[in-house]
Order: C-alpha cells, then structure tokens, then sequence
C-alpha cells in the first residue's frame, strides 16, 4: 500500500523467483504509526537481500514476509528456508557474516537492530526446523 515498499517488495520477488525461491508477502506499510517509510525500507532491503542470498539449497526453496500490529507494537516477520549454522557475535548478539569478503558486508542486521531501536523496539532470531526467523519489533507512538 506505499510506493515505496511496493517497489522493495516487488524488487526482491522478482529476485527470489530468479533462483526460484517462492516468495510471499502479507506485508502492509503501517500508516498514520510515525515510522518512517526510509526506516521500513532500510529494514526490508536488508533483511530480504539476506533472505535470498541465504535461501540457496533443498527443493522447497521459500520465503515469506508478514507484518501485524499487536497493540502499540508493529512487528515485521522473516522467514526464510535456510540449512547451516551460524556463529554469533557477542558483542552486538547477531550472526557474523558469511560472506568470504567482508569488507562492507555484515551490516544488515545490525542497520536493522539501529532501525528497531529508534522506535523503542528490537530483533530476534531463532534457527529452527530448516529456517532462519527474525522478527522486527518497533513501537508505535
């Protein structure tokens, strides 16, 4: 329903059904709430470039993207098939990069956790039966 994120959203679709990768999205723009839609694209581009650059092996290839609000909280959900294991960073509580080049690489996450706690919010992630969960929390005013 923005411009905006349809862009995002349409943009990462076309990207994921490339390496055939279903991809859906029940994600709406949470209007009149006060965050900003830079803030949403900021965490849109970088959670769903992580999404597809990491959903790669099995045959039920997938990535699904909801958002809600439950009271005063608008909360952003990730899904995406994912096999692996993660290392965690124990300074800043998120996975370190997988890329071979860092250099300018490993950011997403955290530009997300910046994001969530401009708006009072936060991330969580969990790895379980094949996928990679996050889960964006932000405040609404």
């Amino acid at each position: 329903g923005n411009p905006v994120t349809d862009v995002i959203l349409q943009e990462f679709k076309r990207k994921a059904e490339e390496r055939e990768i279903t991809f859906q999205s029940e994600f709406y723009y949470p209007v009149d709430s006060g965050i900003n839609v830079f803030d949403i694209s900021v965490i849109l581009n970088n959670a769903l470039q992580n999404a597809v650059e990491n959903t790669r092996k099995g045959t039920a290839k997938h990535i699904f993207i909801i958002s809600y609000r439950r009271n005063n909280a608008f909360i952003i959900e990730i899904r995406n098939s994912f096999t692996g294991n993660l290392q965690w960073d124990a300074e800043s509580k998120v996975p370190v990069t997988t890329k071979e080049k860092t250099d300018g690489h490993g950011y997403g996450l955290s530009n997300i956790c910046r994001v969530a706690e401009k708006y009072f919010g936060d991330i969580d992630i969990k790895v379980k039966d094949g996928e990679f969960c996050l889960w964006i929390m932000m405040m609404i005013g």
